[in-house]
């Protein structure tokens, strides 16, 4: 019994543990018989079917097993299957690339068209890395979080993995709608989270709520030090909240090496000269 979702086609095995039992099968509404057709090898299903069987030795039946086979729509881009509703089945057939996989159940990836999060996979994957289609999967919206959970088997293509840029952002882009995506927020401070993870971002007057859902080490934040911080856009609720993946100090820009120009500027009683050999100023006046 149950619900088996497939691809384009699926093959239905049915099988009883009396060896010299025949079984019959009938789909739709149909309840089997032995005036049903009789089961002699596997067949296939290329549409949803639900699929009932019976097996007759003499005067003997089996109860009726009955499962139902959902013929899933496929989908190339994200942009598609992530406007889908709550618990919508899907097959993925496109490729995704790996923008970040900070635990074994969160992974954010990304196509010509939008971005999304992979929960569940129960395994971490390398940043840059592409994933393989066709999987099934189901549409998970939790507390207003889109969600993609696999029910089937993930893995990787096997080419060299791609170069992945970490768009820069800033604290107005913290917004529902950005939801999912992967950016780095430069030059902010932070507070120390507290004992249910949630932590304070500010970056320049603006704050945006942290929280440390990925379990990393946050160090105390140090007074007059800025920091960058990478992390996913996400929402609970109605909160929208900046999940961080890493926090490093931010590096200041080092000031530009000072460029001298010839200038002379003739006046009624002077002169005005640079020179680039000396980087001296002089003012001479006319008398």
């Amino acid at each position: 019994e149950g619900v088996s979702p497939f691809y384009q086609s699926t093959t239905v095995t049915l099988a009883c543990e009396t060896t010299a039992a025949a079984i019959y099968y009938a789909t739709g509404d149909t309840e089997p018989t032995a005036e049903s057709t009789l089961y002699t090898a596997p067949f296939e299903l290329t549409q949803s079917a639900t699929v009932k069987a019976i097996a007759i030795e003499g005067e003997n039946k089996s109860t009726v097993a009955t499962k139902s086979f959902v013929a899933l729509d496929g989908y190339s881009t994200l942009s598609e299957v992530v406007t889908l509703p709550n618990d919508a089945l899907f097959a993925f057939t496109g490729n995704v690339v790996v923008v970040a996989s900070p635990t074994d159940r969160y992974t954010y990836v990304k196509d010509n068209t939008g971005v999304s999060l992979i929960y569940s996979a129960n395994k971490k994957f390398e940043v840059g890395k592409t994933i393989a289609p066709v999987w099934q999967g189901k549409i998970s919206i939790y507390n207003n979080l889109v969600e993609l959970v696999p029910t089937t088997e993930l893995s990787v293509l096997d080419a060299d993995s791609e170069e992945v840029t970490i768009a820069e952002a800033t604290a107005a882009d913290i917004i529902a709608t950005n939801m999912n995506k992967v950016v780095v927020l430069k030059g902010v401070t932070y507070t120390t989270p507290d004992e249910k993870k949630n932590f304070t971002i500010t970056q320049n007057e603006a704050t945006v709520a942290g929280y440390n859902q990925f379990g990393i080490t946050i160090d105390a934040p140090v007074d007059g030090k800025t920091y960058d911080i990478v992390g996913a856009i996400s929402v609970y609720k109605e909160n929208v909240q900046f999940q961080p993946i890493s926090i490093t100090e931010a590096v200041a820009a080092e000031p530009e090496a000072p460029v001298w120009r010839d200038i002379k500027a003739d006046f009624t009683n002077g002169a005005i000269i640079t020179s680039e050999e000396t980087n001296v100023i002089s003012v001479g006046l006319s008398v």
